[in-house]
């Protein structure tokens, strides 16, 4: 096809400064000129649409087989070119092992449910998120916007950077062109309706910054989660986000 020729003779574009692997792909969707996004999920991870999630996706061995392992190994691009270090932190190991296999395998099956994403009160559907700012550096620098890692975390909804609320994008999380490929531009990115003050914005720096750092704990790694738990419901129930029973309120916690 088309999409293998290309992989076979041509020089693989190299990974941009925190790029996701969604990002990397879509990128090469565009240079491929391919008019269909499953021409470029085949001669990717060699099925026409296995792959394309842009948060947690699968197929993974097969796409360092197809990149000849240029790109590196699927170890170190779920470790850096995924979201999923960010929840490994907080689960037992066995639960790591399941959630690295199910990525380099076929299907991520329960992956979600099994890291505890949807039974959280809040949503397990991550928007891509871009900033303008970078955007505007990064088509100058690079040629292109692309997707940062840094800005698919839980938690961050402003730009380290530039202090700068995150727009989020209308595809993919919302189910339009779930295969597709796509890279930020103004038309498939809304702007985030919430106007912080210059302290929300501090507040909202601090929360990236610490949810960056925990993406960069080598995967495998594992918190004891009775500490950790005992530690945030005693915090939570000081700031008032408990209720007279002791019951968390992930509504009043969510809106803080």
């Amino acid at each position: 096809s088309p999409g293998a020729s290309m992989l076979d003779q041509a020089p693989l574009t190299p990974w941009l400064p925190d790029e996701t692997l969604f990002s990397w792909c879509a990128r090469f969707h565009r240079m491929s000129c391919h008019s269909l996004p499953a021409t470029t999920t085949r001669a990717l991870f060699g099925h026409k649409y296995l792959g394309s999630a842009h948060d947690f996706p699968s197929q993974i061995d097969s796409f360092v087989d197809k990149t000849n392992g240029e790109l590196g190994t699927s170890a170190s691009l779920i470790q850096e070119r995924t979201i999923l270090p960010l929840y490994t932190s907080f689960q037992n190991q066995g639960v790591a092992e399941m959630a690295t296999k199910a990525m380099r395998g076929p299907s991520i099956g329960a992956l979600k449910f099994r890291l505890g994403l949807q039974t959280s009160n809040f949503r397990a559907n991550f928007p891509l998120k871009s900033c303008p700012a970078c955007m505007a550096e990064d088509a100058e620098k690079h040629g292109t916007a692309y997707w940062h890692r840094s800005h698919q975390l839980s938690g961050v909804w402003v730009c380290v950077h530039h202090g700068t609320l995150l727009c989020e994008c209308t595809l993919k999380a919302t189910g339009a062109q779930r295969f597709g490929w796509c890279l930020p531009q103004k038309a498939n990115l809304r702007d985030n309706p919430y106007v912080p003050d210059a302290v929300a914005i501090q507040r909202l720096m601090k929360l990236a910054e610490a949810a960056q750092q925990l993406a960069e704990i080598p995967l495998g790694t594992s918190f004891d989660r009775a500490a950790v738990g005992y530690v945030q419901r005693t915090r939570m129930q000081l700031l008032g986000f408990g209720s007279s029973k002791g019951r968390l309120k992930p509504e009043s916690i969510g809106q803080a």
